[in-house]
């Protein structure tokens, strides 16, 4: 692939940058509520840099660029991946409130993005639920949250319910280092790769 097809590609069409940021034909698609600042370049679809992304908007979305590449990197060396490979080929973030539908995996960080997809359970299934959980055995309040499930079909992949799944769409806590450890790193990390070679 030569060089100016793998720029377009990775910056892709200003239409794409509208809703998503990266390769117009991502495998995984990180859903995210905020969106970067991006320089004029980034706007009209040329060459994209997370090292210019991470000085336009701060250590915040340096945050977010690493623990995407930890998951999405095909190898160990994810700052390499970060700072070179991320957002080029397989990866793109995307702001919008509806899924690409071409993506092979779905990443929707933080739960304002849960909301803003339509993953959650509407208020009175939650309640509705919590009431046959309550009634059925006896529990504490406290219990009660993690015992009703709030996103609609979903399962937990980790023992403290932080992330959840559902066939090829993965929910995890928003992308910063206290909600998302390297243990839980790891974890989701593993799925994605599993799910990619499925």
């Amino acid at each position: 692939m030569s060089t100016d097809t793998s720029q377009n590609q990775a910056a892709g069409s200003a239409d794409h940058l509208n809703d998503c940021l990266g390769s117009t034909t991502a495998q995984i698609v990180l859903y995210i509520a905020n969106r970067p600042v991006l320089s004029s370049a980034m706007h009209r679809g040329e060459e994209f840099s997370a090292a210019e992304l991470i000085l336009l908007n701060g250590n915040h979305w340096r945050k977010i660029l690493t623990i995407f590449a930890k998951l999405a990197s095909p190898d160990g060396d994810w700052r390499a991946y970060r700072d070179f490979s991320l957002l080029h080929q397989r990866e793109a973030i995307c702001f919008s409130d509806k899924l690409v539908d071409s993506a092979t995996i779905h990443l929707v960080a933080g739960k304002a993005s849960w909301a803003r997809l339509g993953l959650y359970m509407e208020e009175s299934q939650l309640i509705k639920e919590s009431q046959l959980i309550k009634e059925s055995q006896p529990i504490k309040e406290s219990q009660l949250i993690k015992e009703s499930q709030p996103l609609k079909g979903f399962q937990p992949l980790d023992a403290e319910q932080r992330v959840w799944i559902r066939g090829n769409m993965i929910c995890t806590p928003y992308f910063d280092y206290r909600q998302c450890p390297n243990a839980l790193i790891d974890i989701v990390q593993q799925r994605i790769h599993d799910l990619i070679d499925s």
